[in-house]
């Protein structure tokens, strides 16, 4: 029987089994933290466009003002999420998103006179 066998083991086996299996198990806890915790801090110290996890167009602009979406067809490389199109418009520039390819629909002001008007009364 087992128990037998068990009993007749040599307790040096016993114990190095016991070890074994303990850091098996602190292995397997120790991957599934790390797993999770990969995912949790992703974006941890990202800008606010990532973040955003954007899936459109429209989501990443609303994300922030300087949120830019990269329309490049082959900006993604293979196994990146849709969201990475979505971050700030220096980045997107030095991954290789050129100006005319980044959406940002932001609007500007030009100052054309600077000159001061007083009303007379």
């Amino acid at each position: 029987s087992q128990e037998a066998d068990a009993e007749r083991e040599c307790p040096a086996t016993r114990d190095y089994k016991r070890s074994a299996e303990m850091d098996f198990k602190l292995l397997f806890v120790a991957g599934l933290f790390c797993c999770s915790t990969r995912y949790g801090f992703a974006h941890q110290g990202a800008s606010e466009c990532l973040k955003a996890n954007a899936k459109s167009c429209g989501e990443c602009i609303q994300a922030g003002p300087d949120c830019g979406w990269c329309i490049k067809l082959d900006f993604l490389r293979e196994g990146e999420p849709t969201y990475v199109r979505c971050d700030d418009l220096a980045t997107l520039l030095s991954k290789g998103c050129s100006e005319n390819e980044i959406e940002n629909p932001r609007g500007s002001q030009i100052t054309r006179d600077n000159k001061t008007y007083r009303s007379e009364e």
